[in-house]
């Protein structure tokens, strides 16, 4: 979105909206209660996503109910119906036409990619103990990475996927520069490793090292720089996070800052 709102699925089945401008924040919480609070779903929200331009967004529960919002109304636009199992992660493209989704069934889990103009299911692959994807801005492609270190690319007309192979440990999280050359990965090996994605080569560019386990990452709209954010040092829930920036084409940490608070959000 433009940066003034967040977003965060929640245990009691509801989806917090949180605005940044309410005239009471300081700029030391700029979060400090939702402004509007969305309801559908029945179990634990174990995902949740704005589409770029900010006017979806995207939830999934313990059960594989996704459900689409309105963000101009704060209203159910549609639900993407198939999952039969937790959906942690989603992805919405550029254009607002695709989601991507995957389940959490341990061994035989199914990425689907939906139509957001119908909210029909466009096709469906089976991956294996899938913990993250996106989609690429083009729409022609996705990734997903998975708990057994692997990283997949999926070629969305042909359906054919090719292996990007170099980590070690669970692949965390997965972001795609705007032009769609370069994908960027953290995992639990404590690397993040830079992928080129052009001219079919899903060859490992880069790899850094990042000092803690897994983390999330998002991609400057420049496509020049990444950040990082990782869950801290004891937990999930430690308010020891680091963020760090990362220049792309350098393949070398450019800086970092600590950060106070329970946040593994990252905004670049």
């Amino acid at each position: 979105s433009d940066g003034t709102r967040g977003i965060s699925g929640h245990s009691d089945g509801k989806v917090r909206v949180w605005e940044t401008e309410e005239p009471d924040n300081d700029w030391a919480n700029p979060f400090q209660r939702p402004s509007t609070i969305l309801e559908g779903h029945d179990g634990f929200v174990l995902g949740v996503v704005f589409s770029p331009d900010g006017t979806l967004a995207v939830s999934a529960d313990e059960s594989g109910r996704i459900i689409v919002w309105d963000m101009a109304t704060n209203t159910e636009k549609g639900r993407l119906v198939g999952h039969t199992s937790g959906v942690r992660s989603i992805a919405i493209s550029t254009d607002n036409k695709l989601a991507v989704s995957a389940d959490e069934v341990d061994d035989d889990s199914t990425i689907r990619v939906w139509d957001l103009d119908t909210n029909m299911e466009k096709s469906a692959f089976k991956g294996n103990k899938i913990k993250t994807v996106c989609i690429s801005p083009s729409g022609t492609f996705v990734l997903s990475g998975s708990w057994d270190s692997m990283l997949m690319c999926w070629d969305l007309e042909t359906g054919k996927s090719t292996p990007l192979q170099g980590h070690s440990s669970f692949v965390d999280d997965i972001a795609i520069t705007p032009d769609g050359k370069l994908a960027v990965s953290t995992s639990g090996d404590e690397t993040i490793k830079i992928w080129t994605l052009e001219n079919q080569a899903n060859s490992e560019h880069k790899s850094m090292k990042l000092g803690e386990s897994g983390g999330r990452v998002a991609i400057s709209k420049c496509g020049k720089f990444a950040a990082t954010v990782n869950y801290g040092t004891k937990s999930t829930f430690d308010p020891k996070k680091t963020a760090k920036i990362w220049d792309l084409h350098k393949g070398e940490e450019v800086g970092s800052e600590s950060l106070l608070g329970g946040s593994s959000c990252v905004i670049c």
